[in-house]
């Protein structure tokens, strides 16, 4: 399950942060981008997620999707900080998440990624 965030540079002595939009996946998950920048890591529902600020400024969170208790949007990540949050990830209709996973429950096949009745 994919989480993201989006980060934009605070605005500072009236100078904003450029259009840069950058996507990443990996297990660690660092904001380097000094005009601010999407990033995605793959985790599993549960999981510990951290974004660290390398950039070299504060960075406003626009959004974070799925939501981290850790990591709220319109807060500022201060240079060199961190925000952590458990992965909370959603499925779909008649779905449930198992081992990071979202699986069809029981009485449910997959089709197309769509949980449906499983018809005698």
């Amino acid at each position: 399950m994919a989480i993201a965030l989006v980060a934009a540079a605070a605005m500072l002595a009236n100078q904003g942060g450029g259009g840069l939009v950058q996507q990443a996946y990996a297990a660690v998950v660092s904001l380097t981008s000094a005009t601010g920048e999407t990033l995605a890591s793959n985790h599993n529902n549960g999981d510990t997620v951290t974004f660290t600020n390398n950039a070299g400024v504060p960075l406003v969170i626009s959004s974070v999707s799925p939501t981290l208790a850790g990591c709220t949007d319109g807060s500022t990540l201060g240079v060199g900080a961190s925000c952590s949050g458990t992965a909370a990830c959603s499925c779909g209709a008649n779905q449930a998440p198992v081992d990071g996973v979202c699986v069809c429950v029981p009485g449910y096949v997959m089709v197309a990624g769509n949980c449906i009745p499983n018809l005698p």
